[in-house]
């Protein structure tokens, strides 16, 4: 709590402890979608973020040709703010989930794709052009659509492969299947939207 909480008059009101509440997110994953949606809808400077800027490490790099190893795709789920709090049995879990990605050049990457998914680019570069019509460039390490997924909305950009290349997709479903057993991992997940929402980065100029 970042502040204190006082009563003016005789209130009657109802508490849950975090285990609770975290146990409660676990049986109704419909419930843990619905306030993570929340979360991002209230912060609009959220919903709008489609490209987050990531680095490989030299070590990941090195094995991208080879093909990740499950230890491998923990490294780089490592690196995103939103899972700092994880551990790493959370997150070897949640990266079994991801699906590998032919990219093609001149192709959408997501075209024929339903419900809402994560990238993470390992290879090649991706134009992203937002509907507002910033456009910007995606390569090895950078993230697209990570909030888009968590929340369930349509991804507010186009997507075109500029070149050959390989990414890691994350579908939502997949994810939420994990998170409804880890709740640990929901609960490092909120904070880590609650950090976010706060911080509030200035976006990078339009290309």
């Amino acid at each position: 709590m970042r502040g204190s909480v006082r009563a003016l008059e005789p209130t009657i009101s109802l508490s849950i402890t975090t285990e609770h509440f975290l146990s409660l997110l676990a049986e109704n994953v419909e419930l843990a979608e619905g306030i993570m949606r929340w979360i991002i809808d209230t912060q609009g400077d959220l919903q709008e973020r489609v490209l987050q800027h990531g680095e490989l490490s030299p070590e990941v790099q090195s094995k991208v040709a080879e093909g990740l190893q499950p230890v491998d795709r923990v490294l780089m789920l490592q690196a995103s703010p939103l899972l700092s709090q994880a551990t790493a049995a959370q997150l070897l879990r949640l990266a079994a989930c991801a699906r590998p990605l032919t990219l093609k050049a001149g192709t959408d990457p997501l075209a024929g794709i339903s419900e809402p998914s994560m990238l993470i680019v390992l290879t090649g570069t991706v134009t992203v052009t937002t509907t507002s019509g910033r456009v910007s460039t995606a390569d090895s390490g950078d993230v697209i659509g990570m909030y888009q997924t968590l929340s369930g909305k349509p991804l507010p950009a186009t997507l075109v492969a500029e070149t050959n290349g390989t990414a890691l997709r994350f579908n939502r479903p997949d994810v939420f299947d994990v998170l409804a057993d880890e709740t640990a991992l929901l609960q490092a997940i909120f904070a880590g939207l609650l950090h976010a929402s706060a911080s509030r980065p200035r976006e990078p100029a339009a290309a």
